[in-house]
């Protein structure tokens, strides 16, 4: 143990006296019943704390918990969403680091959040969503609050660890990119109902990314909707929806276009399969989506 906590010390910068006290403070709560979030249903659900396993030695632990360790060894910056205990729907997004993961306690010590916030950005019992990007997969959990601890007047906050953890591909429907030997055209309503001609760069069944000719920056925002997104798919799938607009840059050479990412917006879910599907055929056999 002595061991350990030499090596969190080195990573997270604290003392081993501010480390031993925080240990002793969540011995102390770790009977402590937390009011849950909330009663409502679509609110997050903390991952459940691990329940060691006695055959689990503090190597094989390391090793199913090697992710977080990697990213606290790193001082990689995370996304900390905070949802409050009282109104779950209401939530910040901040960036913290890790600052100790300790296994037998099963909990992980999360340095102050980014932008700080008068009065402290969270409170015990809140939920976390914490995660990370890398190479286009994403680590996710939620976890709750246990311990907010004090380090030079900055708060330290104490999660509980999942049962697992790891790096899953981000995008929840398989994409498909398209070429100039096989251009989709597709039809489209600016925020401002200017008519637009676009192309196709790739194709999901929850958006894609198009090319506009010209610069079209000025009449982009982010998260603003464009009322009509319609193409058509091998002949006789007609897609009509809305998009909304997830980023957008200017491009110059080898011709001035802007490309623009959206996502479908009240695609409903008959033709969302559909588009799937297609998807699946083209990438599988090019003859049978002709």
């Amino acid at each position: 143990m002595t061991i350990l906590q030499a090596v969190m010390q080195k990573f997270s910068g604290k003392s081993s006296s501010e480390l031993s006290q925080l240990a002793k403070s969540l011995w102390q709560d770790k009977g402590r019943e937390l009011t849950p979030a909330s009663e409502n249903p679509s609110a997050p659900v903390a991952a459940k704390p691990i329940q060691l396993p006695r055959s689990l030695n503090l190597a094989e632990l390391s090793q199913r918990y090697a992710p977080l360790i990697n990213l606290q060894a790193k001082r990689q910056l995370l996304e900390v969403i905070v949802h409050e205990a009282d109104n779950s729907q209401r939530h910040q997004s901040y960036q913290s680091i890790i600052l100790d993961i300790n296994l037998p306690g099963r909990y992980l010590l999360l340095d102050d959040l980014f932008p700080s916030k008068s009065g402290g950005a969270a409170n015990l019992g809140d939920l976390l969503t914490i995660r990370h990007h890398r190479d286009g997969r994403l680590l996710s959990f939620v976890s709750r609050i246990i311990h907010i601890s004090y380090s030079h007047g900055s708060p330290c906050y104490a999660v509980e660890l999942p049962e697992d953890v790891g790096y899953r591909q981000r995008r929840l429907y398989p994409r498909m990119s398209y070429n100039n030997q096989q251009p989709l055209t597709v039809r489209l309503r600016s925020p401002w109902k200017t008519p637009w001609f676009a192309t196709a760069h790739n194709l999901s069944a929850g958006g894609m990314r198009l090319s506009v000719g010209g610069n079209i920056l000025e009449q982009l925002n982010r998260g603003s909707v464009m009322p009509l997104c319609e193409f058509r798919l091998g002949g006789d799938l007609n897609i009509s929806c809305q998009a909304k607009i997830k980023g957008f840059k200017f491009v110059g050479r080898p011709y001035r276009h802007t490309q623009v990412s959206v996502e479908f917006i009240g695609l409903n879910p008959q033709r969302r399969l559909q588009i799937q599907q297609y998807i699946n055929a083209l990438l599988n056999d090019p003859v049978i989506a002709a």
